[in-house]
């Protein structure tokens, strides 16, 4: 990772939802306003399949204004999910070249934004809070008993969404490819777009990263290929990353691998 651009944090996640959200409205707005645009379109049947591991520690000191002392946060646990779609998915992706600008997105069925996927996880997690001060302050005192964890297994059935990314868009604050890049994002909730493992669980600690699939420019997927006449291909991924987060003490170390087969359908007649 780039020195510099680790106080960004969980932002770039939650920028990335913001990014999947928008980019097939972009994109259709981008078709509509450009009619001298160069488009293509081609149809698939779609398999998808990934997963990813991640260990976090935190460690962080600050200084309580209502408490008058020191609070110090430590932690550290482990996730993973693995998620993959039970049966082919129709997707049809779009390509669009104007002056300026192009853009691949990917509509799927009549018109969804996510690939549907059942899905497995695990969250393992502890974390203490120490503080110096007067603990009246905050309220509750020592009395105060914490909920109790609710870590362990889930299954879900959610969303990932598939991304294309220019070098010239690619998001990411670490290595930007020199080819364009297939990528693949979630699990989103099919309903909220939100993350969905947050929904899973509602007192166990975790890091910061490791709900959703990391970006990773290793997908490589040229629009020769993608809107070609192979009829059948696949992004393979394979990833780790190590993530700092200094403004909250986390470290997170990340292993995902993920697969997205493509079986081109016929073209309509």
């Amino acid at each position: 990772m780039v020195p510099g651009t680790e106080s960004l944090g969980s932002t770039v996640n939650h920028g990335r939802q913001l990014i999947v959200l928008a980019a097939v409205v972009v994109g259709s707005l981008v078709l509509a306003a450009a009619a001298d645009a160069k488009s293509k379109e081609a149809s698939f049947r779609v398999e998808v399949y990934a997963a990813q591991n991640s260990a976090w520690t935190q460690d962080t000191t600050r200084y309580d204004e209502c408490t008058g002392g020191d609070v110090r946060t430590h932690g550290s646990g482990r996730e993973s999910f693995s998620a993959t779609t039970r049966k082919p998915v129709k997707v049809t992706a779009s390509y669009s070249k104007g002056e300026g600008y192009q853009s691949v997105f990917f509509t799927v069925g009549k018109g969804d934004f996510f690939v549907p996927v059942n899905g497995a996880a695990v969250r393992e997690g502890t974390k203490t809070v120490e503080q110096t001060g007067s603990k009246d302050c905050a309220g509750g005192g020592d009395g105060y008993v914490p909920p109790p964890t609710d870590c362990g297994e889930r299954s879900f059935d959610g969303g990932l969404s598939l991304d294309y990314y220019f070098p010239t868009d690619y998001p990411g604050f670490d290595v930007v490819p020199l080819v364009p890049v297939l990528g693949l994002s979630g699990p989103f909730d099919l309903f909220g777009a939100g993350p969905i493992l947050g929904d899973l669980y509602e007192n166990c600690p975790h890091g910061a990263f490791g709900d959703q699939l990391v970006l990773t420019p290793r997908g490589d997927l040229s629009v020769k290929q993608l809107f070609g006449e192979k009829e059948r291909f696949a992004v393979k991924v394979k990833d780790s990353q190590v993530v700092d987060e200094p403004s909250s003490g986390f470290h997170e170390e990340i292993q995902l691998s993920w697969r997205v087969k493509f079986t081109r359908r016929p073209a309509p007649k």
